[in-house]
């Protein structure tokens, strides 16, 4: 995903499945929502996911949000050119989640591949009538 992403080749988007909505209190999530991925990166160990919320308000609350003074070292801040600090100025929902964390809260990845990669692919369309 990280390689195809950045080459262009797939556009991806997750979705939260149902939570309660002290749940979303909680994490800054919203039940049942589909987010962008803007990037992805891996930094020594960790696997981190840039994710858009596309109502560009509520944000992740969790490990590397711009709230966890836990995570967030110098040189991983450096190695995204991030500022926890200044995305707390910002409500533009672009947030950073771990991939753990991902899979513990969103239910469904979307992978969109660009059908140029696919040579040998058959569409078929059907006029069906309902009556």
């Amino acid at each position: 995903m990280l390689e195809r992403l950045h080459n262009g080749d797939c556009l991806i988007t997750v979705s939260t499945g149902f939570m309660s909505k002290a749940d979303e209190d909680r994490t800054g999530l919203v039940s049942t929502h589909a987010y962008a991925v803007l990037d992805i990166r891996k930094f020594a160990t960790k696997r981190l996911l840039q994710i858009k919320n596309p109502w560009s308000h509520l944000r992740w609350r969790g490990n590397y949000s711009e709230y966890d003074v836990t995570n967030w070292t110098p040189e991983l801040k450096a190695a995204l050119n991030y500022d926890p600090k200044l995305a707390c100025n910002i409500d533009n929902g672009i947030f950073w989640i771990d991939y753990e964390s991902l899979l513990q809260f969103f239910d469904v990845f979307y992978l969109n591949w660009n059908p140029s990669l696919f040579a040998y692919t058959n569409v078929f369309h059907r006029l069906v009538a309902f009556f």
